[in-house]
């Protein structure tokens, strides 16, 4: 499905003025796309921030962990992915 989206979404493109309002800024690169592109740059950069930051062995094996699940629910064969992607 394609809609609007803002194909720029990150951390330095979201303001967060209190616990009930957000702001997006830097439309720049708004047009129409796949509507969950915007989504998975954002959880992308969430995933590699939060490892980035976080020297905590648990929380990296967790978040491996929930890799593994997610994953697993997609119908993608990993042995026909090309090395680069697994």
């Amino acid at each position: 499905m394609e809609s609007i989206i803002h194909r720029d979404l990150n951390f330095n493109n979201i303001f967060v003025e209190d616990e009930e309002h957000i702001k997006l800024i830097d439309f720049e690169y708004t047009g129409k796309g796949i509507i969950f592109d915007d989504l998975v740059r954002l959880e992308c950069e969430i995933k590699f921030i939060s490892v980035k930051y976080n020297n905590d062995e648990k929380f990296c094996e967790e978040l491996l962990d929930f890799e593994v699940l997610s994953t697993s629910q997609l119908l993608i064969n990993v042995d026909k992915l090309p090395e680069s992607a697994k």
